[in-house]
C-alpha cells in the first residue's frame, strides 16, 4: 500500500520496527482530524512482518472503560484470554478483597493497583513479533494512558513495536508525548502543495488551498464540489441506506453487527452502497465508518428528536443483549442519557461508576451525572442504596485520583453544604485538605476541624500527623501519629508510621539515639510499605516509598534510595496514582540521581514528572529540583526562571520548610543569601546542612546549632569545619561526586601548599567537566592557574572589591576611574591586580568567579 506525501514519516516507523528487534519501542503519531494517521500506520503495518493487532479507544464513553483500546487488540489475537480480563473491575475485586471493600466506601475510597496491567503486558510479549496498533488515544481512559506511559519500562522482550495515535485537536500539543518516557514521536502536519497534486491527480491550486492540506477533505471536495463535502456521498444513498446508516453512527465508529441488527433487521443489504460509497467498511463481525469526521457529520445531520429516539433504539438492543462487563454498563450510560431518559440514564450512570474504578475521570463524570440528576429520578435513595452526599463524596474522591482539583472542591464545598452529620462532615474536610494541599494550600485548618467533629479518628490525626511533619516538624505531628500507631487498621498505621520514619531519619539536638536514625527510618517506612499494601491503600504505600528514598539518602546509600524511589513509580504506574503522588517519588528519584552524578537521568525523571502537570504543590517541588540541576550546570537563566515559577506555584501562603528550604537553596545557588536566622531551620537538618554548602562560605557558626545524622550530614558538617582531607574522604564514601570536587575546590583555596592546591584543582576539574557542572569547573580551572587562592574577599583591598564590583556591573575603566573619582590608569592597575587575584583572563571570567565567591555583597 502506497501513501502519498509520508515518506521520511513512514521512515520513522521502519526504523523504530528496526530498533525493537533488539529492544521494545513505542512510537506516538499526532495529527488532526483527516490528516491520515490511520492511513499512515495502515501502509506501515502493511509491509511488516509480523502480526499487526490493532485496538481503538471506544468513540462512546471511553474515558471510563479500562483499558479499552488494549483488550480490544489483546482479545483478538487470544479470544480465549480476553474474557478473563474483559472486566477489569471484577478482576480487581477478586484479585484484591480488601482494596474493593475499602473502595466500596467513599470515605475509605483508594486507588487500588490494577491486577489487570500485568496480564496486558505479558499478553502484548506474549504475541511477539508484534506491532500493536492503538488508535485514538486522546480519548481513551486514564488507564490506558498510563499503561501507554509505563509500557516501554515494563516491556521487557523484543520485537515488540507499539503505535500510538491521537488526535492533535483534543488535547495540548506535544502533551500527551510528555506521558511516555522513551517514546518518539511523529507529527503529521497538512499534506504538501506537490504530494495534495499527486493525490489528487492533478494541480488544481484552488481546491488544494480549500482544503488545507488534509487528505481527506481534498478528495472529498474533489467528488462534491457544490456540496457538503463529507454528507453529499451519504445523502445520495437510497432512504433505506441513509436510515440504516444513522442507526450505526449512533452506535459509534466501530458498530456491532448483531446489536445493529438487532434495531435494523439484517443490515448487510441496506449498507451495501454505503461501503460501496466509501462512507463505511465491511470488516469480521460488523462495520466502521472509514473515518470519524463521516460519523460526526452525520449525527450533526440528525435532527434532536431523530437523534434521541436512535439512542433510545440502541440502548434497548444494548440491554437485550446485555453483559455486566464495563462497556456495556457506559455505553447504556451514554445511549440513555443521549435519549434524555433521566430514570435509565441515572441507574446505568450508577453501575457504569462502580465498574469504572481505575479509569478515575469517567468514573468522576458517572458520578458527577448521577448527583447532576438526583432530584429527576424517582426514589433515587432505593435506586442506589445510599444517598446523594454520599455520591458527591465518593465524586470528589475520584476527582482528587484524576488530579481534578477544582471539581473535587466544588464537589466537597456542595456535600459540606448538604450534610450535618459529624463523620461525614470530618471526612469531606479530609478531603478537601488534601485537594487544598495539592493546590499549595496547607489545608491544616480543614484537618483541625475534622479531628474537632471526630476527635478520636486515628486516621484523621494520621492525616494531620503527617501533614504538620512535612510542614513544621512540629511535635505535635510526632504525638498524633504515636497515637494513630496503635489503630487496627493496617493502613491507619502505616500512614502514622510515615511520620514517624520522618522523625528519626532527620531528628533533631538530643534525640534518642536508640529510636533514632536513618537505619530506623528505613525500618519504619518499610514497615509502613507492608502494611499499607495490607491495608489496600495505594497512596501511603507510596507515601511509605517517599520516605524510605529520603532516609536511604540520608543514610548516604544514594543507589539503594534511587532504586526505592524507581519501586514506586512503578508502583504508582501500576495503580493509576503517577499524576498524584508520581511527582514526589520523581522529585526523590531526581535527588538522589542528582547526588550520584547520574545528571541527565536526573533532568529526564524530571522532566517527564513535570510533563504530566502535576498538582501545583509537586509541580514547585520537581520545578525546583530541575532549576538546581540548572543552576549547578551553568543555566542560570533557567534557573532563575524555575525560582519564579515555583514561588508562583508556593504563593505567599504556603509555610512548609520541607519545600521552601530547597528553594533558599536554589536562590543561594543565583548568588542570594541564605536566611539562616530562620528558626525552623534547625528542624531540618539534611535540608539546612545543603543549603549551608550552597554558600561561597557556609557560616561556620550557624553550622554548631545543627545536628548530624547520618554519613552524608557529617561530610557536610566536616567541610564547614574545613577538615578537608576528612570532608574529601567522606563524600568519596557516600558517592556524591559534586560535593567531592566542590570540597576538594574549597580545600584546593585554602590548602598552603601549591602542588596540593593544584591536584586538588585538577581533579575537581575532571569531575566536574564529566558532571557538565560548568561554574565548578571555571573555579577549578582559575584555582589550578593561580595555584592557589584563599577564600572570601581577604585577597581583596576595599578598593578592589569597589573596583569589581563596578566590573561585575560591565563598567569600562574610564567609567569605574569616574565612578570612584581616581584616575583611569590607576582603575586599570585595580583591574589588572583583581584578576591575577581571582586567577582569571578576562572581566567576564571575574564576575563570574565573584558571584560565585559572594565578592559582590548585595
Amino acid at each position: 500500500m502506497h501513501i502519498i506525501g509520508r515518506d521520511c514519516e513512514l521512515t520513522v516507523l521502519h526504523e523504530a520496527w528496526r530498533a525493537a528487534a533488539a529492544r521494545p519501542g513505542v512510537v506516538l503519531v499526532e495529527g488532526g482530524a483527516g490528516i491520515g494517521k490511520t492511513a499512515l500506520v495502515t501502509a506501515f503495518a502493511a509491509t511488516v512482518d509480523a502480526d499487526v493487532l490493532v485496538g481503538e479507544a471506544p468513540s462512546i464513553g471511553g474515558d471510563a472503560q479500562p483499558y479499552a483500546p488494549f483488550l480490544a487488540a489483546l482479545g483478538a489475537a487470544d479470544p480465549a484470554k480476553a474474557e478473563r480480563a474483559a472486566d477489569p473491575a471484577k478482576a480487581e475485586r477478586a484479585a484484591h478483597p480488601a482494596k474493593a471493600e475499602r473502595a466500596a466506601h467513599p470515605a475509605k475510597a483508594e486507588r487500588a493497583a490494577d491486577p489487570v496491567k500485568a496480564e496486558l503486558v505479558a499478553r502484548i510479549e506474549a504475541a511477539a513479533p508484534v506491532v500493536l496498533v492503538l488508535e485514538d488515544l486522546d480519548r481513551a481512559d486514564q488507564a490506558s494512558r498510563e499503561l501507554l506511559g509505563c509500557l516501554a519500562a515494563m516491556l521487557n522482550r523484543p520485537g515488540v513495536l507499539v503505535v500510538a495515535t491521537y488526535g492533535a485537536e483534543r488535547v495540548t500539543p506535544g502533551a500527551l508525548a510528555g506521558d511516555v518516557p522513551g517514546a518518539e514521536r511523529v507529527t503529521l502536519g497538512p499534506l504538501a502543495d506537490d504530494a495534495a497534486a499527486q493525490l489528487l491527480g492533478r494541480a488544481d491550486a484552488a481546491l488544494i488551498r480549500q482544503a488545507q492540506g488534509n487528505p481527506l477533505l481534498l478528495l472529498a471536495l474533489a467528488a462534491h464540489p457544490d456540496a457538503d463535502p463529507l454528507l453529499a456521498p451519504f445523502r445520495a444513498l437510497p432512504p433505506e441506506s441513509r436510515a440504516a446508516v444513522r442507526v450505526a453512527a449512533v452506535l459509534g465508529r466501530d458498530v456491532d453487527r448483531s446489536l445493529l441488527q438487532k434495531i435494523t433487521g439484517p443490515p448487510d443489504e441496506p449498507l451495501a452502497p454505503a461501503v460501496e460509497a466509501g462512507l463505511l467498511l465491511a470488516r469480521a463481525g460488523g462495520y466502521r465508518f472509514r473515518h470519524d469526521l463521516i460519523r460526526a457529520a452525520v449525527l450533526d445531520d440528525l435532527r434532536p428528536a431523530e437523534r434521541a429516539r436512535l439512542h433510545r433504539l440502541a440502548a434497548g438492543a444494548i440491554t437485550l443483549g446485555f453483559r455486566p462487563a464495563t462497556a456495556a454498563l457506559v455505553e447504556l450510560a451514554e445511549h440513555w442519557h443521549a435519549a434524555g431518559d433521566a430514570d435509565r440514564a441515572f441507574d446505568a450512570a450508577w453501575r457504569a461508576a462502580a465498574v469504572a474504578r481505575s479509569a478515575h475521570g469517567g468514573r468522576l463524570r458517572m458520578l458527577e451525572r448521577v448527583a447532576a440528576t438526583w432530584e429527576r429520578v424517582f426514589d433515587p435513595e432505593f435506586r442506589t442504596r445510599t444517598d446523594r452526599v454520599a455520591v458527591l463524596m465518593a465524586a470528589a474522591v475520584a476527582a482528587s485520583h484524576a488530579g481534578a482539583l477544582e471539581r473535587g472542591l466544588a464537589l466537597t464545598a456542595e456535600a459540606l453544604a448538604n450534610t450535618r452529620d459529624p463523620a461525614r462532615t470530618a471526612l469531606l474536610l479530609e478531603t478537601r485538605s488534601l485537594l487544598r494541599y495539592r493546590g499549595g494550600d496547607d489545608g491544616i485548618e480543614d484537618l483541625r476541624a475534622a479531628l474537632a467533629l471526630q476527635p478520636r479518628n486515628h486516621r484523621i490525626r494520621a492525616t494531620l500527623a503527617s501533614r504538620l511533619e512535612a510542614l513544621s516538624r512540629s511535635p505535635e505531628a510526632y504525638a498524633l501519629a504515636e497515637d494513630a500507631a496503635a489503630d487496627r487498621d493496617p493502613a491507619v498505621r502505616a500512614l502514622a508510621l510515615v511520620t514517624l520514619a520522618a522523625e528519626a531519619a532527620d531528628p533533631g539536638s538530643g534525640a534518642d539515639p536508640q529510636t533514632s536514625g536513618s537505619r530506623i527510618a528505613v525500618a519504619r517506612a518499610r514497615e509502613a510499605v507492608a502494611l499499607a499494601r495490607e491495608g489496600g491503600d495505594d497512596d501511603t504505600e507510596l507515601l511509605a516509598r517517599v520516605m524510605e528514598a529520603s532516609a536511604l539518602e540520608a543514610a548516604g546509600e544514594s543507589r539503594a534510595a534511587a532504586e526505592a524511589a524507581e519501586a514506586g513509580l512503578a508502583t504508582a504506574r501500576r495503580g493509576g496514582l503517577r499524576p498524584v503522588r508520581g511527582p514526589m517519588l520523581a522529585a526523590a528519584l531526581t535527588a538522589s540521581l542528582t547526588a550520584l552524578g547520574e545528571w541527565p537521568r536526573a533532568r529526564a525523571v524530571a522532566g517527564e514528572a513535570l510533563a504530566l502537570e502535576p498538582p501545583p504543590l509537586y509541580r514547585a517541588v520537581l520545578t525546583i529540583a530541575a532549576g538546581r540541576l540548572d543552576a549547578l550546570t551553568g543555566d542560570r537563566e533557567r534557573a532563575a526562571a524555575a525560582v519564579r515559577t515555583a514561588e508562583t506555584l508556593l504563593g505567599e501562603r504556603y509555610t512548609g520548610r520541607q519545600f521552601l528550604i530547597p528553594l533558599w537553596e536554589l536562590h543561594t545557588l543565583l548568588g542570594a543569601g541564605a536566611p539562616l536566622d530562620d528558626r525552623q531551620l534547625p528542624s531540618h537538618p539534611a535540608l539546612a546542612w545543603s543549603l549551608l554548602l550552597a554558600l561561597p562560605e557556609p557560616d561556620r557558626r550557624f553550622a554548631q546549632r545543627l545536628p548530624v545524622n547520618g554519613p552524608v550530614q557529617r561530610a557536610a558538617s566536616l567541610t564547614v569545619a574545613r577538615r578537608w582531607d576528612e570532608a574529601i574522604a567522606a563524600w568519596r564514601a557516600a558517592g556524591h561526586p559534586y560535593r567531592v570536587a566542590q570540597t576538594l575546590v574549597r580545600a584546593g583555596r585554602a590548602a598552603r601548599d601549591k602542588s596540593t592546591a593544584v591536584a586538588w584543582a585538577r581533579e575537581a576539574g575532571a569531575i566536574a567537566h564529566r558532571l557538565g557542572a560548568r561554574p565548578l569547573a571555571e573555579e577549578a580551572s582559575a584555582l589550578q592557574k593561580s595555584g592557589r587562592l584563599e577564600p572570601g574577599a581577604a585577597r581583596l583591598t576595599d578598593r578592589e572589591q569597589e573596583v569589581l564590583r563596578l566590573m561585575a556591573a560591565g563598567r569600562t575603566n574610564r567609567q569605574i576611574a569616574e565612578g570612584l573619582s581616581i584616575a583611569v590608569k590607576t582603575a586599570g592597575v585595580h583591574v589588572t591586580n583583581i584578576l591575577a587575584k581571582l586567577g582569571v583572563n578576562s572581566r567576564t571570567d571575574a564576575a563570574a568567579v565573584a558571584r560565585r565567591r559572594g565578592l559582590l555583597g548585595s
